[in-house]
């Protein structure tokens, strides 16, 4: 048997380069957010995280 798309991440790519509806891209993100951990979002991510300030240092301030 042969499926119309060779693996699910064609059909995915093909889903995201063809569709133009933000929601629709939105809820592809939101579906595969809740399958990753905190690890493997960083491990994509690392450097648009880096250049939002995410591992920047924050201090606290302090009353006196």
């Amino acid at each position: 048997m042969k499926y119309k798309f060779p693996s699910p991440r064609v059909w995915l790519y093909e889903k995201l380069t063809e569709t133009n509806d933000i929601r629709t891209l939105r809820s592809y993100a939101y579906e595969l957010l809740l399958m990753l951990d905190s690890d493997q979002i960083q491990d994509v991510f690392q450097e648009e995280m880096d250049r939002d300030g995410y591992f920047d240092i924050e201090k606290e301030m302090v009353d006196g």
